[in-house]
């Protein structure tokens, strides 16, 4: 009985978006992004590229919720309308990169470096949507850098 009372409270808490599912990402894609360095709409979602050099890479419209890309450099890359809900970019470096459009919500970004990223309408950590222009950081409606963590 206590089995099927767990079972049935980790279902609720599941559908209630209070426990996010299991992650996995696409073996293919993770080779092709190894491979060639793009990977436009890849799933990548859970993937551990913690540290890796992506630096220039094509990331548009890829899935990398939950993935680990702390430390890692993400300079100068194209990661317009790219999911990184719950991903871990810590100390990543996003400078100068194009995140129109990116879905941030629930990253961790302490320590991520966004000098002249391009964060256009894109879907801050806390969920509120950044305004045009947003360079080097999430500007609010009243005209003001949200704050990192």
């Amino acid at each position: 009985m206590k089995s099927l009372s767990l079972v049935v409270s980790l279902a609720l808490l599941l559908a209630l978006g209070l426990v996010p599912p299991a992650e996995a990402y696409d073996p293919a894609d993770l080779a092709k992004l190894k491979k060639t360095n793009n990977c436009p709409k890849c799933d990548l979602a859970g993937a551990d590229l913690s540290g890796a050099n992506l630096r220039g890479v094509d990331l548009r419209g890829a899935k990398l919720d939950s993935a680990r890309l702390n430390g890692a450099d993400l300079s100068e890359s194209f990661l317009g309308e790219a999911s990184f809900t719950a991903a871990d970019l810590g100390g990543a470096n996003l400078s100068g990169s194009d995140m129109i459009k990116a879905d941030l919500r629930q990253a961790g970004l302490r320590g991520a470096k966004l000098d002249r990223a391009v964060l256009d309408q894109a879907l801050w950590i806390d969920g509120t949507r950044c305004q045009s222009p947003s360079i080097g950081c999430c500007q609010g409606k009243d005209g003001k850098c949200k704050p990192m963590p």
